[in-house]
């Protein structure tokens, strides 16, 4: 057993020793316990910046291929039924914006929307080509566009709301836009939102790496986007509007050292690999924000932690470490606070992470609960802790992440005493591992441990020279917290859509059926039946709409209706949506089509045709055939059948015998068992034509032709 020393142990130095140590033992904490909750400032941040404040909070938005919420600049203009207005996207100047999106409508534009002299760029949209304009400027734009300039920047009326040609948010990645109201009726479809709700998709805030030497820590021009969560956090630091850190500050090496853990490769089930620890999305800094809180969910990206001390701030990388030392006594008449938490009380179940999906337009998404080592979890919300991931769209991150919470949750011994020199002679300090070796009589205390925070104490006068004590926080660790199986660790996630996908507009149907029928028994009036299949790879629609005309080709199509569905959850849910279309003739021909709709926009359309349905009744055949020639004339006649359903009776003429080959020659509405007869006139002489009739019933059903009957005109 170790050694007990009764009393404060004094540690007797030289005094050029004394300035050595005191660095070491300067007070050190680790953002983690600083900031035990972290903010849930990630999730909310692209939520908040959508609506209009008088000051839009300063953000800065990271990553590659990454969404970004615009806020409304201060300014806005609404005059004649246009609305003028600035979009700030990032706070910083970015590299690239490769899609824009206005109201959750994913838009193609014609145009060029980086010429801020022109007409900006029309969006190639049914419902908002010709209405709106843009102009996108990723920090080097020099004023407003003109066109905006000349409508509304030169108002004399010094009472009236304009531009200035300093408005110009240099600096800031913005999208300027134009939005013509347009008729009230379409209004509400065509702005859901006002002042609209813009994003953009793009490639953000180029960031310093000190490991490329071409790359000067003071010249933006010289550094490159990345969405290496470390090199995020070190920009954030350096140049955030709260309190930014020096270089001096800074522990450079240990930034460079966990940028590199952040881009070492993590095997997937699939065998491809992908970087570590990556950061994508938006960073708010707001009024009364604290820095340390602002950056949290960017550490928490990481799976590692910061350590502030009086010397600055240090990186520390999730990666096991070697214990610096073994701690083998503690001030001995001095507490030693030992907390070994309990199951049932202290210790989550299950940790659960929420994590933006790209694939599902960054909606929010929750993985399956990683069950804590030790726990048992039956399913359920019991005990489940969750975890913010907000700045994490990548899966198999977000998944390691989860893992690593849920084991550092399994660690439950703390430790709080006043460290003897081994501590702080070694340089230890918030951050670093300790081994634990109080002996048998405390093996329950033994183990490694994280420090979560140091500080100095007392400062005690000795005769032969300086002493002091150094009180230290401890938390159970091991190796074992970081490791990474995608075997066992990695999951199935949904995946609703791909990225190219949700860039392009929606799909289309698969298919538009149609089906005819009669309302009742063989008499009723026919109508058409739709059936929309979705596309195998839509996710995203929430209903459909269809038109209609009489005779494929006619010129102008009819409204038919809207159908309101679910979106499709799964692969397997193939839920029709259907709808009837009425008032038709019988026998006739009709044209349909069908597109599927979303918050996003509308599909392009399908078409397809049918014959209305006819009645099929067994009427009567007209009796009594006879044909007579003329001077280039024909009278044929015949007599109506003798039959309730009976109500007209058709004159059908044909060079030949063949009925198929007749044409309609004329209707006669008629009452039962009558004469009726038809002339055909203009044949010439010696013409031969052969005769059908047939009787109609009501709605359009229609009886067997006649046998035909035949003459030839005089010669």
């Amino acid at each position: 057993m170790a050694e007990f020393i009764a009393g404060k142990i004094a540690l007797v130095i030289g005094e050029g020793a004394v300035a050595t140590a005191l660095g070491s033992i300067a007070s050190s904490i680790l953002l983690s316990t600083l900031a035990a909750q972290l903010q849930k400032q990630s999730s909310n941040t692209d939520r908040e910046l959508a609506y209009p404040t008088s000051l839009p909070a300063k953000r800065f938005v990271y990553g590659t291929d990454q969404i970004a919420t615009g806020s409304p600049a201060p300014a806005w203009v609404v005059q004649d039924g246009v609305l003028y207005c600035c979009h700030i996207l990032n706070s910083r100047p970015s590299d690239a914006v490769s899609q824009v999106i206005l109201d959750k409508r994913y838009l193609d534009f014609t145009g060029d929307i980086y010429d801020f002299t022109g007409a900006g760029a029309d969006p190639v949209h049914d419902k908002l080509s010709g209405y709106a304009n843009f102009w996108l400027g990723l920090g080097d734009q020099s004023g407003p566009p003109d066109q905006i300039m000349t409508e509304v920047g030169d108002a004399t009326a010094t009472d009236q709301e304009k531009f200035w040609p300093t408005d110009r948010w240099s600096g800031c990645t913005v999208l300027w836009g134009r939005y013509k109201k347009g008729r009230s009726r379409t209004m509400a479809e065509r702005w859901p939102s006002a002042p609209p709700e813009v994003g953009a998709i793009g490639d953000w805030t180029k960031l310093w790496d000190p490991r490329d030497g071409a790359q000067d820590a003071y010249d933006p021009a010289t550094w490159t986007v990345s969405n290496n969560a470390w090199l995020a956090i070190l920009d954030a630091l350096r140049n955030n509007p709260l309190a930014r850190w020096s270089m001096d500050q800074i522990d450079l090496d240990s930034f460079i050292a966990a940028a590199n853990d952040a881009d070492a490769a993590r095997l997937r089930l699939d065998t491809s690999t992908e970087p570590r620890w990556r950061i994508g999305g938006t960073v708010g800094f707001g009024g009364g924000s604290v820095l340390l809180d602002v950056i949290a969910p960017m550490v928490a990206a990481t799976g590692g932690d910061l350590l502030i001390s009086g010397d600055g701030i240090t990186a520390i990388p999730a990666q096991a470490q070697t214990p610096v030392t073994t701690v083998t006594n503690w001030l001995k008449g001095r507490a030693m606070a030992f907390r070994a938490r309990q199951k049932g009380r202290d210790v989550p179940k299950a940790v659960q992470a929420t994590w933006p999906q790209p694939e599902a337009k960054w909606e929010l998404q929750t993985l399956t609960p990683a069950v804590v080592p030790g726990q048992t979890w039956l399913g359920g919300e019991d005990r489940v802790e969750a975890l913010d991931l907000g700045l994490v769209p990548f899966a198999g991150q977000a998944m390691h992440l989860q893992q690593i919470a849920a084991r550092k949750k399994s660690m439950g011994r703390e430790l709080s005493f006043l460290a003897g020199p081994e501590i702080f002679a070694n340089g230890a300090q918030a951050g670093d591992w300790l081994s634990v070796d109080l002996g048998a009589d405390f093996a329950s205390r033994n183990g490694t441990y994280e420090i979560q925070q140091s500080a100095p104490g007392e400062w005690l006068e000795a005769d032969d020279g300086v002493a002091f004590q150094q009180g230290v926080t401890l938390r159970e660790t091991a190796s074992s917290i970081f490791d990474w199986d995608p075997a066992t660790d990695e999951q199935e996630v949904y995946v609703p859509n791909s990225v190219a996908e949700i860039d392009l507009s929606l799909a289309a149907p698969a298919s538009l059926a149609l089906t005819t029928a009669l309302t009742y028994g063989v008499t009723g009036e026919p109508v058409i039946d739709l059936t929309i299949t979705r596309a195998a790879n839509d996710y995203t629609s929430d209903g459909a709409a269809w038109e209609w005309r009489p005779q494929p080709g006619a010129p102008d199509w009819r409204a038919g209706g809207t159908i309101d569905a679910l979106p499709r959850l799964d692969p397997g849910d193939n839920q029709a949506l259907r709808a009837r279309l009425t008032g038709l003739a019988p026998g006739e021909t009709y044209e349909v089509r069908a597109r599927l709709t979303a918050p996003s926009g509308e599909s392009d359309w399908i078409t397809a045709s049918i014959v209305a349905a006819s009645p099929a009744l067994d009427l009567d055949q007209p009796e009594n055939g006879l044909a007579t020639g003329g001077a280039a004339q024909i009278t044929v006649q015949f007599t109506t059948p003798n039959a309730a359903d009976f109500r007209a009776i058709e004159f059908w003429g044909s060079d030949t015998d063949d009925a198929l080959a007749a044409t309609l020659l004329a209707t006669i509405y008629s009452g039962q068992n009558q004469d009726r007869a038809h002339t055909e006139t203009g044949l010439g002489a010696g013409v031969t034509r052969y005769y059908f009739a047939r009787s109609l019933g009501p709605n359009g059903a229609v009886g067997a032709f006649t046998a035909s009957v035949s003459a030839t005109t005089d010669p």
